[in-house]
């Protein structure tokens, strides 16, 4: 019969038009990624742009090999020790780097049978979905609630695992810091959540075999919080930002550093400012829309927002306040 109507085979053959749109809207996004990756690898690291679309390129390639691998492997036996005696006693934090080391050592934790809790954003579930974790994986607690479970304390002492570069842009305090010169945005939450009686901070230190390196907390008096949070994110931007340099091709936050960064949260808000003054224009030509005075006024509120320096804050936390 397909011989006679061959139309039909090739109709058949051809996927879903609802598949086709989600394949082609992930080839987008990923193309996508890739070219802001290339950004961030030419701004931290003065790449050429062919060497930085290269490099982000193999980089993505690494991810979905990972995302494809069915067995995660055994963690170092070292590692695991390590972790086991801290977590006889005490919660800790491991800050993983957004890398191939990072997401290959959590999936090995989370078939290692450690009490772990993974902190999420949107951002950290889709990774977690996309690398294949096993059907009991770890509890997970978004960024606005783990505050409040590590203050309240669990009755086992847990591994907290978190990826800091990936919610460097979700709401919350966030700082400037510098890679080589390029100013970006990092979140302060690491920081704050070493302030509520964690006993240590771990990250990776930049090789491809993962080993750990720590930063033992001490209890806090109320007035030391803000110069342990100075001093852990100092401790750890330099610990993510050696991973990212010793290993440029097996990192994947460089798009995240760069929607992070001085320039692209200027080019941000410049676009913001002209849609802006857009609908103002378009309220004002409208019969029933803004009146004169109405229209200036907002004109002078944009005005001051576009003298205002970009500032670390979440998107438009620059908009001058009312009164």
């Amino acid at each position: 019969m397909f011989l006679r109507f061959p139309h039909l085979a090739a109709l058949l053959r051809r996927p879903p038009a609802a598949s086709y749109a989600a394949r082609l809207q992930h080839q987008r996004a990923e193309a996508n990624t890739t070219r802001l990756a290339a950004k961030g690898l030419q701004h931290a690291l003065a790449l050429g742009n062919d060497e930085a679309m290269r490099v982000a390129g193999a980089a993505q390639a690494a991810y979905r090999q990972l995302c494809a691998q069915s067995s995660p492997g055994s963690a170092p036996q070292a590692l695991l020790r390590t972790l086991s005696d801290r977590l006889a006693q005490h919660s800790c934090l491991l800050a993983l780097p957004y890398s191939l080391p990072g997401l290959r050592l959590l999936r090995q934790l989370a078939a290692s049978g450690l009490r772990i809790v993974v902190v999420t954003t949107p951002v950290v579930e889709q990774v977690l979905a996309e690398i294949g974790l096993p059907a009991d994986r770890p509890a997970s607690v978004g960024t606005n609630h783990v505050v409040r479970m590590i203050k309240a304390g669990t009755p086992q002492p847990t591994l907290y695992i978190s990826f800091p570069e990936l919610h460097a842009g979700s709401d919350g305090t966030r700082t400037w810091v510098s890679f080589n010169g390029m100013r970006h945005a990092v979140s302060l939450l690491e920081p704050l959540l070493c302030c509520l009686g964690l006993e240590a901070l771990y990250t990776l230190t930049p090789a491809e075999e993962p080993e750990l390196t720590i930063l033992r907390l001490t209890p806090l008096k109320p007035r030391d919080a803000s110069l342990t949070i100075s001093s852990v994110t100092s401790w750890l931007t330099l610990h993510l930002q050696a991973a990212a340099s010793a290993l440029p091709a097996q990192t994947l936050s460089w798009s995240q550093l760069y929607r992070a960064s001085a320039p692209y949260l200027q080019v941000e808000r410049d676009d913001q400012l002209k849609q802006l003054n857009a609908y103002i224009d378009a309220w004002h030509r409208h019969g029933n829309g803004l009146d004169g005075g109405a229209c200036a006024a907002a004109r002078a509120r944009l005005a001051a927002w576009a003298a205002q320096p970009v500032t670390p804050a979440h998107h438009g936390a620059g908009l001058p306040s009312r009164g």
